[in-house]
């Protein structure tokens, strides 16, 4: 059964990011994968401004990366970290691919979302570093939000956090940024 993208948008609102799950996060609580990805926009829109005066690139680009780069995960849900790299960036890229494929079919729009995605996975041009390191921003700031917020501080939450700021220091230097110029932008 192919699912419309209205029905896709609506599972992404329903579905619990697993790291959350898996953290002992309260299901009430619990950051579901629309809320990630509107998250993704907005942070990849304040790291542009932040670039934007050093090089120049393409917002609409950005924006469109970040909205799509979870898409696939209607279909094929979010898959755990460890399960991830296990699985290895090409298998997982692969089935990823087919998923968007599959739910953007009936778009007119859908060989140049795909072709996006694409880009994104390859992690090369400017616009996909940027939304690469907002996604890896917006997790590492929810980790932040639970301890402190809600003071849950699990092991498995623990391990996130140190992976994701980890990840996170390595594409801000690949950027010539530092965790301060972004949190600047984005927590005022």
């Amino acid at each position: 059964m192919k699912l419309s993208v209205f029905e896709a948008l609506d599972r992404l609102g329903k579905l619990k990011r697993t790291g959350w799950i898996l953290s002992k996060i309260p299901y009430d609580l619990a950051e579901n994968v629309a809320e990630h990805t509107i998250k993704v926009a907005v942070i990849s829109l304040h790291i542009a401004r932040i670039l934007n005066e050093k090089q120049a690139m393409n917002i609409e680009k950005i924006l469109k990366m970040a909205l799509i780069h979870d898409f696939p995960e209607a279909i094929i849900s979010d898959i755990p970290r460890p399960i991830k790299i296990k699985m290895g960036d090409k298998e997982l890229n692969e089935i990823s691919l087919q998923a968007l494929e599959d739910l953007l079919s009936k778009l007119e729009c859908n060989s140049e979302l795909i072709e996006l995605f694409k880009e994104f996975i390859r992690g090369e041009s400017l616009e996909a570093k940027i939304v690469i390191l907002a996604d890896t921003a917006a997790t590492y700031l929810q980790c932040i939000v639970y301890e402190t917020e809600y003071g849950i501080k699990t092991s498995y939450l623990k391990e996130i956090k140190e992976a994701t700021y980890s990840r996170l220091l390595k594409y801000l230097k690949e950027m010539n940024l530092t965790l301060d110029d972004l949190l600047r932008h984005i927590t005022s």
